[in-house]
């Protein structure tokens, strides 16, 4: 073999060697892309970052998820996918598959109750056929006002959705009626997006097996005796129950007095706050809580998410044989109280921390008690600055044994411009335009100077 024929084999062999060489690397650093992605969240709000309790969840899936997200080329949401992406990325669990609608009609029709098929940037969750939606409108909050979105709800949505599907509880919230009880809208709202299964209930018709959670709410009239002996069947067999007062409410003693044998005493006062940084539109009876460190709150007051809270009555733990009572939250060392018949001309009394809302324990059954109910109104509920929505889940996550939210919260979108000052704006500049001109300039004419040579 003549050298040139030689040199030519070597140089075909070493050129497919490189290119094999080239294409296994390529295929490597592509495989380890997808299991390591080599992606940071710049945004001010960290807008994709998934939470610890959210990772904690998807690593404890024993259960595959499948998630169809409803996109077809033109309303893609590029943001959201990225969440769902990075979901499927920490747990193996999670099957994620794009869908065009319009491709595939029978697949939007089988998860659409009104048969009309389902709009495109709808995510479904399914596990094992028990599934739910969660739609565009769910994921953010729109400013009408403002003419643009203001915060992304994704991450709470998603990992509510996967909880959902995957639990095997079926969570069924009974409210009693009969006594001028009043829920509000955005409460049965809230029930029904997170999975609860919601009816109205008169206690002397009894209280059905399935109960989840019983819940009194704002009641104005009392409870017969009747009534009060087939609340406390149920919660000796185990109950959960949930009460919020109507805090201008009173002589409902039988109620009340009912609460006392399990620890609970809600007096017919006000509890008032003394800490001018802890009130709220200049009213002692407007106040952000105090946490008490209740596994119940989990990180709500540890991130110092606020609670409001507005014209309560006490919440007071008292020591029963047997029961196990706790506060969830409270005024600061600064609390006052005022007496419900004498509240506006009353001489408010210093107690120092006063209970608000508190739980009791015995056995199985759990009761958590909270002294107003307008800690759970449409208002506060829709106020994305303030954590009330999220503690009235907690609790009904708590008395159903279920991990309680610990760090989901909404993401702002508002954005906080640079500013710079002019000899920063001068170095810029000088660093991102000039000094890559001078080196092609250099380049040049080192490149000009040779050729003359």
């Amino acid at each position: 073999m003549d050298k040139n024929k030689k040199y030519g084999l070597l140089s075909t062999l070493f050129s497919l060697i490189l290119i094999v060489t080239i294409i296994l690397i390529n295929s490597g650093v592509d495989n380890l892309a997808t299991r390591f992605p080599l992606k940071a969240d710049l945004t001010q709000n960290k807008i994709y970052k998934i939470s610890d309790y959210t990772k904690n969840m998807l690593k404890e899936l024993d259960k595959d998820v499948k998630v169809y997200a409803f996109y077809d080329s033109k309303s893609v949401n590029s943001s959201v996918l990225e969440i769902l992406y990075r979901y499927q990325r920490e747990s193996n669990r999670i099957k994620l598959e794009v869908v065009a609608p319009s491709e595939n009609p029978a697949l939007s029709l089988k998860y659409d109750s009104t048969n009309n098929g389902l709009r495109a940037g709808t995510i479904i969750f399914d596990c094992n056929g028990k599934f739910t939606t969660v739609t565009e409108s769910d994921m953010s909050n729109y400013s009408s006002y403002l003419g643009y979105e203001t915060e992304i709800y994704v991450e709470e949505k998603f990992t509510e959705a996967i909880i959902y599907v995957t639990s095997d509880i079926k969570k069924k919230v009974y409210t009693v009626s009969g006594h001028g009880e009043d829920d509000g809208y955005e409460m049965r709202n809230v029930l029904s997006q997170y999975g609860y299964e919601r009816e109205e209930i008169a206690l002397t018709s009894g209280i059905p097996d399935d109960t989840s959670v019983l819940m009194i709410l704002a009641p104005i009239r009392d409870y017969s005796d009747t009534e009060i002996e087939i609340l406390d069947s149920f919660l000796e067999s185990g109950g959960r129950l949930f009460v919020a007062f109507e805090p201008s409410a009173k002589g409902l003693n039988n109620l009340t007095g009912y609460l006392e044998e399990w620890g609970l005493e809600v007096p017919d006062e006000f509890a008032l706050e003394g800490d001018a940084n802890k009130i709220a539109f200049n009213t002692s009876l407007m106040f952000y809580a105090t946490g008490n460190g209740h596994s119940l709150a989990g990180d709500i007051f540890n991130n110092k998410y606020l609670v409001l809270v507005a014209n309560t009555k006490p919440v007071n733990c008292l020591e029963i044989d047997g029961v196990a009572t706790r506060a969830i939250m409270s005024t600061s060392e600064k609390g006052y109280v005022v007496s419900a018949s004498d509240a506006e001309q009353g001489t408010p009394v210093l107690k120092g921390t006063v209970s608000i809302a508190a739980t009791a324990e015995k056995d199985d059954a759990k009761i958590a008690v909270f002294g107003s109910n307008l800690y759970f109104v449409d208002s506060l509920f829709l106020e994305s600055d303030l954590a009330n929505k999220e503690l009235f889940l907690n609790t009904l996550e708590w008395l159903n044994n279920q991990k309680v939210n610990t760090g989901i919260r909404p993401k702002s979108l508002n954005a906080t411009l640079l500013t710079i000052s002019e000899s920063q704006s001068r170095m810029i500049i000088g660093v991102v335009i000039a000094l890559p001109i001078l080196i092609i300039a250099f380049g040049i004419y080192v490149w000009i100077k040779r050729r003359h040579k």
